[in-house]
């Protein structure tokens, strides 16, 4: 099937190529400020009096293909400039260049020369690309990237309509789209779908792109059949900068600091670029290194239903974590592009390459609530996360004829080498008399003794891991264009990729159990010989280790206290100990039940028209078929017959899948006025299984088995998005639209069920009778709903200081309902062996989708005067459905959140400009809470950062 799919789109794309295209040529032209010189994105390019025309790209070319020779009459316009007409001779199989500059639109209001400043003219692009756009989109365009720089890409895009961000450190790092959670989206570089960070799911750490080698950035919220559609969510694709056809030269130096760390932050950039050999050849390059502190407090908290069987059961606590983060991350990235032009064609070679080192000094403390425990733990642990593209791409006009071919790279690995935690434990009576263990996470930690001198040293681990993931990409398409008549063009494109991903995750674990008896011995006479007066005959006080000189009065703005970490030294100390003797014992359970290796192959080909009536009717109607086949090894292991530090018992077990797809979409854009746009999409989109879900893995307990499901089916989604925007030169951008999502087949945990026949789990008929926890595809779909506006102006039209006035603001309210499956398990006494009948129910119980908040509020003001640019930015989440749970007190919400950032730019001469950022100004924590209780699940504070930088620019 799959060779025969490409094969087909082959042979299409072949005969599209092969015919001759007769007596036309075209029309290729550069449209820029005139003022400035700086490339306009998403001008308006038409022949005049036909519906032949096309919009400028990210470098403010165009190209107009199949032009009839003689002479037209070529129409530009841009919002904001004065419109422009140029008259062109097309020859046959000739293409006519143009540069075209564009004049500010002249306003009798103002006396004097127009003035359109930065922050303005960024939103003009923005405003210019989204209206242009063949589907529902939202732009960001270089000018607003680059002017008033956020910390990384994720934070650029946060502030769009409908989005909202997860943060690690107080820093954004991935997206959620429409109220769907990161893996539900689509990361890509150029085009380039970029591999997942990590080894569960296919989401991407955008943290590791730097906006500042960046041309632009889209986010396709109604997918295309030309684009992969694995994206419930969306696609967000960032585009590096090219040269531009003079020499240019970047540098940003800055430092700063977090009030919570009060840790010297550093960031510098060098980037330039410059055209030759007739500005046929154009090269950009740039690198930056980046220090920073990311250190954050937080807490954690579990619960557990007091009766299990009951849905609306009492809860209790079961483990409270407190944890002081001290987080260093040393962040490294680079950009080469390379394009060459040719005639009627291009050929771009793109380089991305960025790594993220983080050093993590954790100082936690836990309080077991079941069994009386209170553990303090000493971590520190090192990741590093390299990702990196290339890719190479030719395009080519041939007459009516439009031939793109691609071929690329994406890399990703995952290391973590070496974490070590030392555990000292408080058992069996950590608590005083008298604590309430269904009340408060603040109650019961106020009631712990914090006896140092009855804690011992418990154990020590050691960990490493890593993840990497390859995937190789090539594809092309086709695309005819064709006048049928003055008012009526239709254009049609026949396209294909192959695509192949290896990924694997290999996890090591080893302790040392210093505490028992033979196990620990050796560690606990090595410690005796390096410290004196330390009784380690049985076990090792905690006493002697406590780092009395640290300060938690300001931990979690002083409402909790860390009250006897370990201190550093002696941590690092027992450390070497141990790894100079090689006292560690192979811990092969999670050694192994968690590794993973396998690839994919997806195959896909699409077809979509795109039918022009005059300049007032767009209609793009196609399909998608895309086939994807995975095969994966996993681990089937039982820890039953050996001690968990002598031996695992397991074997390798691989599984394929294949499923395809075909998937219709129709994009309908009517403009009725000039300045009235209206948009209607049908699509279909997908979402594939999280790696870890499919690996085809299971472990046999005493009473339970755990086991992934390999058969796992793709989510389906069914999208309806309808918009209207209106825009006036003083009005500015008006957008509202709404949309729906039925999602079919999504992925959720079913809990537990009794196994009554282990076959259909792959597993012996021994395992009958135990529990096994289920993943499987929800028969229930998930449907969604959504509203999202936008208003985009600036007071340009006043003749006072309020001119300098540039306001974004965009609101979206989700709401959406989902049947989450549960199972139940029922038992029934009988006087007849087996005595117990276990009967499987399954259910389900309706609430709103995990990470989908129900409004979200976005505000930014800017204001330029002179060389003086500010923009204030206010972001406002309600809360976000954080945890399903079978159990009604156990779902979670997170806390209602706002945040206030502010940045402000002073141009000094010679090209100088300095900068000054405030993140988060009011130190606003994130809060993750019990709905029912109102109990804390999980708080997160990461206070105020401030950066001041210099940046130099030429020319």
């Amino acid at each position: 099937m799959k060779q025969s799919v490409f094969v087909i789109f082959l042979m299409i794309f072949v005969f599209i190529s092969s015919i001759a295209y007769g007596q036309k040529g075209n029309i290729h032209g550069f449209v820029k400020e005139a003022e400035t010189g700086d490339a306009m994105i998403g001008a308006s390019v038409f022949i005049k009096g036909t519906s032949t025309g096309t919009v400028t790209d990210f470098n403010g070319e165009f190209t107009l293909s199949g032009i009839k020779e003689g002479e037209v009459t070529v129409e530009f316009s841009y919002l904001g400039f004065s419109p422009l007409t140029k008259v062109v001779t097309v020859t046959s199989g000739g293409t006519q260049e143009l540069d075209i500059a564009m004049e500010y639109e002249a306003v009798s209001l103002i006396e004097g020369e127009v003035v359109v400043t930065a922050q303005a003219s960024a939103q003009m692009a923005a405003i210019n690309k989204q209206r242009s756009s063949k589907t529902i989109a939202n732009v960001i365009s270089v000018k607003r990237i680059q002017e008033l720089p956020d910390a990384n890409a994720a934070e650029v895009v946060g502030r769009l309509p409908g989005v909202s961000l997860v943060r690690e450190g107080g820093e954004g790092s991935k997206v959620v789209v429409r109220g769907l959670a990161p893996k539900y989206n689509n990361v890509t570089l150029e085009g380039v779908r970029m591999t997942s960070t990590g080894s569960d799911d296919r989401s991407t750490d955008m943290s590791m792109i730097s906006p500042f080698m960046l041309e632009g950035i889209e986010v396709f919220k109604a997918a295309l059949p030309d684009k992969e559609a694995d994206a419930h969510g969306g696609t967000i694709n960032f585009v590096l900068k090219e040269a531009p056809n003079k020499f240019r030269l970047n540098a940003y130096v800055s430092g700063g600091t977090s009030l919570l760390s009060h840790h010297f932050d550093n960031k510098v950039v060098l980037g330039m670029s410059n055209r030759f050999f007739n500005n046929k050849l154009g090269i950009f390059i740039q690198g930056d290194y980046e220090n920073r502190n990311r250190t954050s407090h937080s807490l954690f908290a579990s619960y557990v239903p007091q009766t299990p069987i009951d849905i609306d059961s009492e809860i209790r606590g079961s483990i409270i974590a407190l944890k002081d983060v001290n987080r260093d991350i040393n962040r490294k990235g680079g950009a080469l592009v390379m394009d060459y032009k040719i005639p009627n064609g291009s050929i771009k070679f793109s380089n991305f390459g960025s790594s993220i080192g983080k050093n993590y000094l954790n100082r936690i403390e836990t309080y077991g609530l079941v069994y009386d425990r209170h553990a303090y733990i000493m971590e520190r642990a090192k990741t590093d996360l390299l990702v990196a593209t290339n890719a190479l791409s030719f395009k080519k006009t041939l007459g009516s004829f439009n031939i793109t071919l691609k071929g690329s790279r994406a890399y990703s690995k995952d290391n973590a080498p070496k974490s070590n935690s030392i555990t000292a434990l408080e058992d069996g009576s950590a608590f005083r008399e008298g604590v309430n263990k269904e009340g408060s996470v603040k109650g019961i930690i106020s009631y712990a003794k914090n006896d140092f001198a009855a804690a011992r040293l418990e154990k020590i681990s050691l960990r490493d891991a890593y993840t990497k993931g390859v995937q190789y990409s090539i594809g092309g398409d086709v695309e005819y264009f064709q006048n049928i008549s003055k008012d009526l063009s239709f254009s049609v494109k026949v396209g294909g990729k192959y695509k192949k991903l290896t990924k694997e995750h290999d996890r090591n674990n080893k302790n040392i159990p210093i505490s028992w008896g033979q196990h620990g011995a050796p560690l606990r006479q090595a410690i005796a010989g390096n410290y004196e007066n330390i009784d380690t005959s049985n076990t090792i006080s905690y006493q002697y280790f406590v780092d009395k000189n640290y300060d938690s009065s300001q931990f979690l703005k002083g409402e909790y206290a860390l009250y006897g970490p370990m201190n550093l030294a002696d941590a690092i100390k027992i450390a070497d100990i141990a790894d100079s003797k090689d006292l560690y014992l192979q811990h092969y359970p999670t050694t192994h039940q968690f590794d993973y290796s396998g690839h994919e192959e997806y195959l896909a080909g699409y077809m979509m028209f795109d039918f022009k009536y005059k300049k007032n009717v767009t209609l793009t109607p196609g399909f998608r078929y895309e086939e994807n086949t995975t095969t994966y090894t996993g681990v089937k292991g039982n820890e039953l017959p050996l001690n968990e530090y002598v031996g695992y018992q397991y074997t390798n077990v691989t599984t394929t899948r294949n499923n395809h797809f075909l998937l219709p979409m129709v994009h309908l854009k009517i403009n009725p006025k000039e300045w009235l746009n209206i948009r209607m999409a049908y699509t279909q989109t997908l979402s594939r299984p999280d790696f870890s879900k499919i690996v085809p893995s299971s472990n046999v307990k005493l009473t339970s088995v755990s086991w992934n499901n390999p058969y796992l089916e793709p989510s389906k989604s069914t999208n309806l998005d309808l918009y209207v925007s209106a825009y006036r030169s003083k009005l500015g951008l008006v957008s509202v639209g709404v949309f729906q999502k039925e999602i079919k087949n999504l992925i959720f945990n079913a809990g537990l069920s009794h196994i009554h026949d282990a076959t259909e789990y792959g597993l012996s008929p021994a395992q009958n009778g135990k529990t096994i926890t289920r993943i499987i595809n929800n028969k229930y779909p998930l449907k969604l709903w959504g509203l999202e506006s936008e208003y985009k102006t600036r007071l340009w039209y006043l003749d006072n200081f309020l001119k300098g006035l540039v306001l974004n603001f965009n609101y979206t309210h989700i709401f959406s309902e989902v049947r989450y499956p549960i199972t139940q398990i029922e038992s029934k006494f009988s006087a007849e062996p087996p005595f117990v009948v276990y009967t499987n129910i399954d259910t389900f119980y309706t609430a709103k989708f995990i990470n989908q908040p129900d409004d979200i509020f976005n505000a930014t003001v800017g204001y330029d005067f002179k060389g003086f640019s500010a923009r204030l930015s206010y972001l406002y989440r309600t809360s976000i459905f954080s945890r399903a749970e079978y159990w009604t007190g156990l779902r979670a919400q997170s806390e209602a959140f706002s945040r206030w950032d502010l940045s402000l730019k002073q141009d000094l001469p010679k090209g100088f400009e300095v900068m000054l950022n405030f993140a988060n100004i009011f130190s606003k924590p994130e809060r993750v809470l019990l709905i029912e209780s109102g109990f804390s699940v999980d708080e997160q504070y990461y206070g105020t950062t401030i950066d001041l930088g210099i940046r130099y620019r030429f020319p």
